[in-house]
């Protein structure tokens, strides 16, 4: 279970940081769509 937590925070700051340096606006906007679902459920 701790494992999978670590994995998922991984991932979201994956994604968090991709966002970041992201200058395409549709990946942008899927990217914060991913990052929402993840905080948030679907």
């Amino acid at each position: 279970m701790v494992e999978s937590r670590q994995q998922e925070k991984k991932r979201f700051f994956d994604l968090a940081d991709r966002l970041a340096r992201s200058t395409d606006a549709a990946e942008q906007e899927r990217l914060k769509e991913e990052l929402a679902r993840m905080t948030f459920g679907e």
